[in-house]
């Protein structure tokens, strides 16, 4: 996989939050909307449309292919690979 300048910048700045944060015992709040970094790099996700709160809650217990769907509009999979849940549209 190869990633490009702006990817790789976020998900080396994750990364470093991510550590920060378990070092520090903090708490990162981002806005996010590429799915699979937010995945990877979350304890907890918010889904929101038009201004409510759909489903909220850690990755591995909310994140369906039918809230996908019902969030986003869109028909979208959800794939495991290497302890990882991708999502491809």
């Amino acid at each position: 996989m190869t990633l490009d300048w702006k990817e790789w910048k976020w998900h080396e700045t994750l990364q470093r939050a991510s550590k920060l944060a378990g070092q520090k015992g903090l708490m990162v709040l981002i806005t996010l909307h590429n799915l699979d970094i937010a995945v990877k790099y979350s304890d907890a996700l918010v889904f929101l449309k038009e201004g409510r709160v759909v489903a909220a809650g850690r990755p591995d217990d909310i994140l369906t292919e039918n809230l996908l769907r019902d969030v986003y509009d869109l028909p979208m999979k959800i794939v495991a690979c290497h302890d990882r849940k991708l999502i491809v549209r």
